[in-house]
């Protein structure tokens, strides 16, 4: 089974706050990639322990956090991974995930090709192993299917929904208030129906990938 390794590592901080809008550090974001796999060059590793002496607070602050994260997820993780396996009928195909605290507001998959998953502070209301656990989707489908995030992230908002049902922290699926950036949630309940029909016959399907072609298929014919 794969293993969730937590951490708190500046590099990832400063990353995310330039993808986020928050310090612009002036690195790209293909270099930004390169760094972040340990391949980079003489120059780079120059302008990188500049900005690290910056970052004292940030990590400190992060570091607090990572606790919290971390002790939440665990008191799940081995169901949610069971779970995960479940859903996709598909595995990891590294046998570590990254897991980077960051002491801001953040949860995502900064770049397709790396299991690295950075989780901040999150909205009132949320926890932290369904956040995980939406992360975590993200990777497996990174790894194992060929499809654009603007079509599976609705997926990965379902399974989200179910395993956030299954974990007893929502009563049932989008039980909350849907903030107004987030149109793949509006979109996740749009094929709501369709993703409990899967469920119910999942054995059907090679892995989720199937369902989500066939299912795209048929939405498309129906316009």
């Amino acid at each position: 089974m794969v293993k969730i390794l937590f951490e708190v590592d500046r590099l990832v901080i400063a990353c995310i706050m330039q993808q986020n809008g928050i310090k612009d550090f002036g690195i790209s974001s293909e270099k930004w990639n390169r760094i972040l796999q340990g391949v980079c060059r003489k120059k780079d590793m120059m302008r990188i322990d500049e900005f690290r002496k910056e970052l004292d607070e940030e990590q400190a602050l992060a570091t607090t956090l990572k606790e919290t994260v971390e002790k939440k997820w665990r008191q799940n993780e081995q169901k949610v991974l069971a779970w995960l396996k479940e859903l996709t009928r598909v595995d990891f195909r590294e046998s570590t995930i990254r897991v980077c605290v960051v002491a801001f507001r953040a949860g995502q998959v900064p770049f397709r090709d790396i299991p690295l998953i950075v989780v901040g502070r999150i909205r009132e209301g949320w926890g932290y192993p369904e956040t995980i656990t939406h992360e975590l989707a993200h990777v497996l489908f990174n790894q194992n299917f060929r499809l654009p995030d603007e079509v599976t992230h609705p997926y990965v908002q379902l399974m989200e929904e179910e395993i956030a049902v299954r974990l007893g922290v929502r009563a049932k699926y989008f039980d909350y208030d849907i903030p107004a950036f987030a149109e793949w949630v509006r979109k996740a309940r749009q094929k709501e129906k369709a993703w409990k029909q899967y469920l119910l016959h999942i054995k059907r399907f090679k892995d989720i990938s199937q369902f989500i072609r066939e299912n795209e298929e048929q939405a498309m014919s129906a316009v």
